[in-house]
């Protein structure tokens, strides 16, 4: 399966001990997706596991929870990152 390129600061954990990092939908809704670290680099990681397309929450995620609204701003470094405010 492709491998996506985040930054190591995006990957999360669930309540449950399950690593993955936090999304946002369409509707700007936070869900959490588990996904696999394919390769480990300094700053970023690669993982398996995301969607084509996703936004992922690389500033903040500790912060929302799931099923949360929040209003993304996109993040400068990744135009597939945003960063929940």
């Amino acid at each position: 399966s492709p491998s996506t390129r985040i930054p190591r600061s995006a990957l999360t954990f669930a309540s449950n001990g399950e690593l993955g990092v936090r999304t946002v939908d369409a509707q700007n809704k936070v869900a959490f997706v588990p996904v696999a670290i394919a390769e480990d680099e300094q700053a970023h990681m690669w993982i398996t596991g995301l969607a084509d397309g996703a936004r992922v929450i690389v500033q903040g995620q500790d912060f929302v929870r799931e099923g949360q609204t929040v209003q993304p701003v996109a993040a400068e470094a990744s135009p597939v990152a945003v960063s929940a405010k």
